[in-house]
């Protein structure tokens, strides 16, 4: 869905990778697909990957790009709205009752907007569907105890109208000790709290399709994440959104 051109693909520059529900199994976000994808690595100070040796970052890189507003390179959308790059040192979205990940290494500018040089990853989550479905999800990580656990309720109201509510969370400590980490004269207090790791994503999505043909959709999501800032950025606090 990102490029529409009447030439077949093979006669472009571009290369297209889909991956269903099914395919994202075991898989925690976009992080995940691009260590596994040719052509497209992570660098360990990079917010976005290297896509064909062009570094979706920009011109900054790392926390720099976060405070500088340089364009990135690779775009990022989820339900057809950009993942601004001030959301990039955050993390990728979580793959919690994703439908489809599509990615797209070459030049999508056509479509997708002037940062998208190096490509685009495109990600669509479930819609209400008109039946009852209900999914549950915990799961443990060892080294300082982290916790994670989700939920997703779908409820039909009749045939036409359909609500599907999905939450996320996620607690625990950073491998990273920052009991010493003395750099700014933080309290021990403050160091404790640079090594806390929560994240918590709310999505309600409601469909009304009076006929086969005309359809509304409505979409609000809340997502909220807090970390410690990595030493590039070279400030001693954690980042929440």
């Amino acid at each position: 869905t990102g490029t529409k051109r009447k030439q077949a693909q093979q006669e472009t520059t571009q290369s297209v990778s889909v991956l269903s529900e099914r395919d994202t199994i075991g898989m925690q976000n976009g992080f995940d697909v691009f260590s596994r994808l040719p052509n497209v690595t992570m660098q360990s100070d990079a917010w976005l990957p290297t896509v064909r040796g062009l570094d979706g970052n920009g011109v900054a890189t790392g926390g720099g790009g976060a405070v500088s507003g340089a364009n990135p390179r690779l775009s990022n959308y989820v339900d057809g709205v950009a993942r601004t790059y001030g959301a990039a040192p955050d993390g990728q979205v979580s793959f919690w009752d994703m439908a489809q990940v599509e990615i797209y290494r070459g030049a999508q500018s056509t479509q997708l907007g002037q940062n998208s040089l190096a490509g685009a990853i495109v990600q669509t989550t479930q819609d209400p569907k008109f039946k009852d479905e209900f999914a549950a999800q915990v799961g443990a990580r060892n080294e300082r105890r982290t916790f994670n656990a989700a939920v997703m309720a779908n409820k039909a109201l009749g045939e036409q109208w359909a609500l599907r509510f999905t939450a996320e969370g996620m607690d625990g400590k950073n491998p990273i000790d920052y009991s010493n980490f003395t750099g700014t004269g933080l309290s021990a207090d403050d160091r404790d709290e640079l090594g806390k790791l929560r994240y918590g994503r709310l999505r309600f999505k409601t469909l009304y399709a009076p006929t086969d043909v005309l359809t509304f959709k409505l979409t609000v999501e809340q997502e909220r994440r807090q970390h410690a800032y990595t030493p590039d950025i070279g400030a001693g606090s954690s980042r929440r959104e």
